[in-house]
């Protein structure tokens, strides 16, 4: 079976074809474009020193300690010394760098009988050895031992097996006899060869290695010709989409179009086409990469999998389907997700968090509250656990006033950290939460498949009060609504009994969120909020003069806001050029920066930010070539990474533009606001 076919079904190569049909409507154009012309670059690069050739050998060193100065020559057997290296291995523990791997390359002497010599020092220590090449070897291990008695270990890569049977079966039983090597045959082995092993830790490095990683790699593959094992191309494909050179992965895929891979392999595959292209906006493509690999996991054992799948749905707007994909998996056992230390793991706390997202956008706001409360009353550690449990508190709170559940809302803010990105919303809700009464205790709707780990009611009452579980997961484990009524550390805020109290008790929250930079926009809700309770209780000039307020706040924001577009528009920020924003001490441009906060970390952001970064590397490559072609590839780059500085610019421009339309919304409330009061003083209606 074709293994495109294994992945995409019938649509055969459809998932790696034209990045056109990939990318989303406003920068269609400019990824295709980026595709071909980064895999035109990487055919004209020159390939590393170290990469294998026809009729040179790669010579590499291997050594886990620290052997201080190392010499390796070879010998005819009449002593001439045909090639010597030197290098010095460093030692790991020590932080030194990792050994050198690669010594050096050097024409093959030819079929025949050799001697290596290996010296440590200034002759502390000399071992000689005997070695038969045939001929066809590419690469030549010398693994070092740990100590400088023990003889080094040889290891010769070629294009056949090893030269007789005697030496397969020593191999194959595990003694060295008299054998000085072993050989591995380049094409059953082809992912253990160690310029092949190196590429691939250059990749994982990523930064200024990964270029080469990708080129040690690609060198590789040419070897084989038009045989190149599928394993090592579909590795060299990876590679590739770490770099985000989508276009060079489908060219290295289509030669395995009549060849096999594993399902592992595919659906990894599948994973970093399908996070490419949704970065790029190519929603539906992704989902359909990423449902095609889900049918070669039967079992739900790839959980990055069901995560991506989850993600990308909600994102394209399929709450429906995201809710199918996340109501069953190991994010549902709460023993899986947090650790004895309460440490989180990232994409299960991640899984749960937008399996309640999934319910609330499906109308399912109980059982959206019930998943959020799990989350949100926990304490998880690390910065990346603290935002995530704010915004889950967030939600919550949020949730629990649609419901009229003031108590448990307060709760629920209390736990918003002030120093977070949730702050200024928090303080907001739980302003409101003072206004919203006092209701029965809600009922939380059960979770499926939610597991308790064998506890009993007891063991499960002793953990909540020890913090070890939260109130929803007792009231769920024990099926009792008003399991922790009486909890303190559950019921924070207490509410009071009458409206005019209930104003007054708020405004202390609002207050401090008035402190607040005008910026956000729920420190000018918060006025609209005060005002509306003010009219409430009937302070009609106290609510008039909270509504005036907030529109001399909206005056400043406006002129802070507009000061802020004039930078986009000169092209002064936000720039390519640097991760994120470029920022200065300048009014405009730290309200830029908080303004475009969530835009600058946006998927669709961060994909224009990586396209453009990688062009830099390869046209810095392409000048050491100088070559007519090169430098007709280099003005093509520096077109493209205008154009992308050009798309960057505007998507930021439409990000601001967004930001000012809830601002727009909130003036127009403050000025019916204030219409109304006005009227009704008049004695109007």
């Amino acid at each position: 079976m074709d293994w495109a076919r294994k992945l995409i079904g019938v649509g055969g190569l459809a998932f790696v074809v034209s990045a056109a049909a990939a990318a989303a409507p406003d920068h269609d154009a400019l990824y295709a474009r980026y595709d071909a012309l980064t895999a035109q670059a990487i055919a004209q690069l020159p390939l590393p020193e170290e990469a294998r050739t026809r009729n040179a050998l790669v010579w590499f060193v291997r050594s886990e300690a620290g052997l201080g100065e190392v010499s390796v020559g070879l010998h005819e057997v009449t002593d001439a010394e045909l090639l010597r290296f030197d290098t010095r291995i460093g030692s790991r523990s020590e932080g030194a760098p990792a050994p050198a791997d690669v010594l050096g390359r050097a024409p093959h002497p030819g079929p025949g009988t050799y001697r290596l010599i290996v010296r440590y020092g200034d002759g502390v220590a000399v071992h000689a050895m005997e070695v038969e090449l045939q001929g066809d070897e590419r690469l030549i291990e010398v693994q070092l031992a740990d100590d400088l008695e023990t003889l080094p270990e040889l290891v010769l890569w070629g294009d056949r097996d090893a030269s007789t049977f005697l030496e397969s079966v020593v191999r194959w039983i595990g003694f060295s006899l008299q054998v000085d090597h072993q050989r591995n045959n380049l094409y059953r082995e082809a992912l253990r060869a160690p310029d092949v092993r190196l590429g691939e830790r250059q990749c994982e490095r990523g930064g200024a290695t990964a270029l080469d990683g990708l080129l040690l790699l690609r060198a590789a593959v040419d070897s084989y010709g038009d045989a190149a094992p599928p394993a090592l191309l579909s590795l060299y494909a990876r590679c590739a989409l770490q770099r985000g050179y989508r276009g060079e992965a489908e060219r290295a895929l289509r030669a395995t179009s009549d060849a096999e891979l594993s399902d592992d392999r595919l659906i990894d595959l599948g994973l970093r086409f399908a996070t490419t292209d949704a970065g790029r906006g190519a929603l539906e493509q992704a989902i359909d990469i990423l449902r095609a690999a889900e049918a070669l996991d039967p079992l739900e054992r790839e959980i990055g999998l069901r995560d991506r799948l989850g993600v990308t749905l909600l994102r394209a707007g399929r709450s429906a389907e995201a809710l199918e994909v996340l109501q069953r998996g190991p994010h549902l056992q709460v023993g899986e997700i947090w650790g004895e230390r309460e440490a989180a793991n990232p994409t299960l706390f991640f899984m749960l968090l937008n399996y309640g997202i999934a319910l609330a956008q499906q109308g399912k706001l109980v059982e959206a509250m019930s998943v959020f409360d799990l989350v949100a009353a926990r304490t998880t550690r690390g910065p990346v656990g603290q935002i995530l449990s704010d915004q889950a508190n967030h939600m919550l709170g949020w949730a629990l006033l649609q419901q009229r559940q003031g108590r448990e809302a307060a709760a629920a803010f209390d736990r918003v950290s002030l120093d977070g990105p949730y702050a200024e919303s928090a303080l907001l809700g739980r302003g409101w939460a003072m206004l919203t009464g006092e209701n029965p205790p809600l009922k939380r709707q059960p979770i499926p498949d939610l597991s308790s780990g064998g506890l009993n009611e007891t063991a499960l009452r002793a953990l909540f009060k020890t913090g070890t579980i939260g109130c929803f997961e007792l009231q769920h484990f024990i099926d009792t609504v008003s399991a922790c009524r009486n909890a303190s550390r559950f019921e924070r805020a207490r509410l009071p009994e009458t409206p005019a109290s209930a104003q007054q008790n708020a405004m202390p929250f609002w207050d401090a969120l008035f402190a607040r930079n005008a910026r956000d926009p729920s420190v000018v809700e918060g006025y609209l909020a005060a005002a509306d309770a003010a009219f409430a209780v009937g302070d009609v000039w106290g609510g008039v003069t909270l509504l005036e307020q907030s529109l001399d706040r909206l005056d400043v924001v406006e002129m802070r806001w507009q000061a802020a577009m004039n930078l986009i528009e000169a092209g002064a920020a936000p720039t390519l050029t640097s991760v994120g924003l470029n920022q200065d001490q300048s009014v405009a441009s730290t309200d830029l920066h908080w303004w475009l906060k969530d835009w600058v970390t946006a998927p669709e952001t961060v994909a224009l930010q990586e396209a453009f970064a990688t062009t830099a590397p390869l046209i810095a490559r392409l000048r050491e070539q100088g070559s007519e072609e090169a430098n007709s590839i280099i003005g093509e780059l520096l077109s493209l990474r205008q154009s992308f500085s050009v798309a960057y610019r505007r998507s930021a421009a439409d990000a601001l533009r967004e930001v000012w339309e809830r601002y727009s919304q909130h003036r127009v409330h403050a000025q019916l606001g204030l219409a109304r009061a006005y009227d009704q003083a008049l004695g109007g209606p």
